[in-house]
């Protein structure tokens, strides 16, 4: 990743954000299906998801604006924002397989 140009790293921030969002439609779909004491938990760790993949959207729509100098930083701060969003499906998914 680190030798993908603007565009590049740009493409496949997208490809990423749909994937989050293909997950985010499931978690939503799956909800049905969870009990009375685990939804109010699994609803506020999905309205954070859903929070910080919007908070990434925008950061995208700002990426063409980004000057070189910051872009590694940019893209740094990115990551970790979808480290996060990883981290946050992979502990949902593993509360609603319990």
């Amino acid at each position: 990743m680190d030798s993908m140009t603007k565009e590049e790293y740009t493409i496949y921030a997208k490809d990423v954000l749909s994937d989050i969002s293909n997950r985010i439609d499931e978690l939503q779909q799956r909800s049905g299906g969870v009990d009375t004491k685990v939804k109010s938990e699994f609803k506020d760790k999905l309205i954070s998801l859903i929070q910080q993949r919007d908070e990434l959207r925008k950061q995208l729509e700002d990426f063409e604006n980004i000057p070189e100098s910051r872009w590694d930083e940019t893209k740094n701060e990115f990551m970790k924002g979808i480290d996060f969003l990883k981290n946050g499906f992979q502990k949902i998914f593993s509360r609603l397989s319990q």
